[in-house]
Parts: structure tokens; C-alpha cells; sequence
């Protein structure tokens, strides 16, 4: 393994490691993953299934192997813009203070690894699609790819996913569908969509109802064209002690296309206007000028706590 390292005390993670393996192909764990996930579709074809294919890339240990870790010229990769923009509860964060020891060379070698990771996993995840079309299974199956979370990838300074902050680099998932015949191929909509979509869209194309109780809702009008731009988003976050945050505290996001506001319950709270600033680098929490738009979202954010039965929405104070 050729790879570099860093150490912290108590306050955050150690051994985290970016870099290259000398690893097979063959022998990483997604290609095992995928190589267990073809077998079982050899087991199942024929018949009606549902079938989860968990990858643990890309995701820590930052290591590749070629010829994924070379594929991504390091000076080639652009950093983000907003790189220089944090605000100081961030600052003693684990994601922040190793993104500020891997200075920007080590932060494009970061990034040349995730994408080398992102790359790789392209490649695992389409064997698997080639073994639905070689069994004759891909026209009626609905494929579902997303992911559980984001990463900072040099947003902000950071690296990774252990910010205090609920920025867009975080929040944001993947979210691709594939059913031949029934969804159109090679097309995005604009719409919001959140993980608890996922469960009443896949019922709605199996021609079953969603149960009440689901806090979310079918996709299906928005992948046929009818998009609800005005629909918001919503995301929550529980945080115990650890480092120097503090007692236990909660956070709650809600977003639309254009604003997007966290709710802190030990103050920290963030107001951005996403179609001004994209980069969420001007908080305009205290901003005179945007309080109707901070007292609506939260108003909407309550509304919703209490709708879904969030055990915090007793705890939720004033805008």
C-alpha cells in the first residue's frame, strides 16, 4: 500500500488513509460484492425479486488500485470554489483540520482517489447491469441507485463527511432509476426528492399503494414530467458528545430551490439563499432582509416535525 496517514488525539478519527493498494481488481471488496450479487440474480431470474446491493466505496479507507488510482490527472482536478469558506463551528472538526493538513496538493490527490473509488464502482455496478440484460431480466426490473450521504470533497476545506454544518455537499445523494420502457432514459428533473421517496415510488410502479404512515411520496408524476418545484426537503441530524461540540443537540434542515435552512437547537442555525449563493458561503441567519423567508421556512419546519412525529418537535424553539 502506498498511501500517507494521519493521526489525531481524542477529538476525532486516526489512520485515516489516502492513497494507492496493491490489491487486484478482482479482489476488492465491491468486486466481491458484485460478484455475490451476480450469482444470486443467477438464482432469481424468473422469478418476481428485490434484491439490496450495498457498496462500501467511495468511502474511507481512501485507497485504490490501479488502473483506477492513475485514471484521474491530479492537476487537472479543479478545487471548489467556496474552499475558503468556513464558519468557526466547523473549524474543529475533524473534516476541516485533516482538510487543512492535506493542503490543496493533497486535496486534489483525495479527490484523484474518490473519483478513482467513483470510477471503479461505475464498473462493478455496470457487470451487474450487463448480467440483468444477459438473463433476460432488465426490461422488468426497476433499478434504484443512491447513497446514505454526500462528502465535503474539498468544500469548505473539508474532507469527508464529519462536518458540524448540513451543507449541500453532504446532504446531497445520488438518486438514478433505470426501467426500461416505463421510465425515459438520459433525463434529469429538477424536483426535490429525499430517501423516504424511495419506498412509495418503488410501490407505485409495482402497482401498490404506499402506506399512510410513509412520510414521503411517490416519484412517479415527477419522472413523467410533472415537476413540483415548489415541494420542500427536509433532513435531520441527532449529534451526541464527541470532541469539542458539546452536550448532545439536534439539527433540522429544510430546503427548497431557492433557500435552505438549518435549525440548531444549541444556536448554531444557517439561512442561505441558494439561488444567490451555491456555494453557502454568506449565512444570512441575522439578516434583517431575509427574516420572512427564515420565519417561513421554520414555520414549515415545524409543521413538518410535528406532521412526521419528530420526538424534537417539543424541543424546537422560535425563529
Amino acid at each position: 500500500m502506498h498511501a500517507a496517514n494521519a493521526e489525531f488525539d481524542g477529538n476525532g478519527p486516526s489512520n485515516t488513509w489516502i492513497g494507492r493498494t496493491d490489491v487486484p481488481v478482482g479482489h476488492t471488496e465491491e468486486a466481491w460484492i458484485a460478484d455475490r450479487a451476480i450469482e444470486t440474480l443467477g438464482e432469481l431470474a424468473g422469478n418476481p425479486f428485490f434484491m439490496t446491493v450495498s457498496f462500501p466505496a467511495p468511502h474511507a479507507l481512501w485507497v485504490i488500485n490501479e488502473p483506477y488510482y492513475s485514471l484521474h490527472e491530479r492537476q487537472r482536478i479543479a478545487l471548489p470554489a467556496n474552499r475558503g469558506s468556513v464558519r468557526d463551528v466547523d473549524r474543529s472538526t475533524p473534516a476541516w483540520r485533516f482538510g487543512q493538513l492535506l493542503g490543496e496538493d493533497g486535496m486534489r490527490e483525495y479527490l484523484g482517489v474518490y473519483y478513482g473509488m467513483v470510477s471503479m464502482m461505475d464498473a462493478n455496478f455496470g457487470r451487474i447491469l450487463a448480467e440483468l440484460e444477459r438473463l433476460g431480466e432488465a426490461d422488468n426490473t426497476l433499478v434504484v441507485f443512491t447513497a446514505d450521504h454526500g462528502d465535503m470533497q474539498g468544500g469548505h476545506g473539508m474532507y469527508d463527511k464529519t462536518s458540524y454544518s448540513m451543507y449541500e455537499e453532504t446532504t446531497r445523494v445520488p438518486l438514478l432509476l433505470r426501467y426500461p420502457g416505463r421510465i425515459p432514459a438520459g433525463q434529469t428533473r429538477e424536483t426535490h426528492a429525499g430517501t423516504c421517496d424511495i419506498s412509495p415510488t418503488i410501490l407505485d410502479y409495482l402497482g401498490l399503494g404506499a402506506p399512510q404512515t410513509l412520510a414521503g411520496r411517490s416519484l412517479r408524476a415527477s419522472i413523467d414530467g410533472s415537476e413540483d418545484m415548489e415541494r420542500p426537503m427536509f433532513a435531520e441530524r441527532d449529534r451526541s458528545a464527541w470532541g469539542s461540540e458539546g452536550p448532545p443537540h439536534f439539527q433540522r434542515l429544510i430546503r427548497t430551490h431557492e433557500w435552505k435552512y438549518c435549525y440548531h437547537s444549541r444556536g448554531d442555525s444557517q439561512l442561505y439563499n441558494l439561488a444567490n449563493d451555491p456555494g453557502e458561503t454568506r449565512n444570512l441567519i441575522d439578516d434583517r432582509v431575509a427574516g420572512s423567508a427564515k420565519r417561513k421556512m421554520h414555520g414549515e419546519l415545524v409543521r413538518w416535525m410535528r406532521g412526521t412525529g419528530d420526538p424534537r418537535a417539543g424541543s424546537i424553539g422560535a425563529a
